[in-house]
């Protein structure tokens, strides 16, 4: 199960386990701007930065994979906003059942959309 932050507790105290709990996606912007970045700054924040997005690449190839795969049962997202899953393959594979707006602390709110697979595939 893929997971925006809000769910990740409450599906754990559900006894299930998230495959992410929506923190990934900081670092997936971190690392699509790694360019951007100089190699200095980068380094003090992630010591060994390389190795680490290296395995970062292999793990998002992985969960792409079991997203086209139909491999989890659900997907929860924020609505136009989940660096992890390829928009394309998720309306591909799976089919948008239901949406939440969850609000936070303060006025904000996330807009949520629960994805399970399409199985006329």
């Amino acid at each position: 199960m893929m997971l925006s932050p809000v769910f990740a507790d409450y599906i754990r105290r559900s006894g299930l386990e998230p495959v992410d709990n929506g923190n990934t996606q900081y670092y997936a912007n971190l690392h699509a701007k790694k360019q951007n970045l100089t190699m200095k700054v980068l380094g003090l924040l992630l010591p060994d930065s390389d190795a680490q997005f290296g395995r970062y690449e292999i793990w998002q190839r992985a969960l792409s994979r079991h997203v086209q795969e139909q491999y989890y049962s659900i997907i929860a997202v924020t609505q136009n906003y989940h660096p992890l899953v390829d928009q394309d393959d998720l309306e591909k594979y799976y089919r948008r059942i239901d949406e939440a707006s969850l609000r936070l602390a303060g006025e904000k709110s996330w807009p949520i959309e629960f994805w399970i697979p399409n199985l006329d595939r």
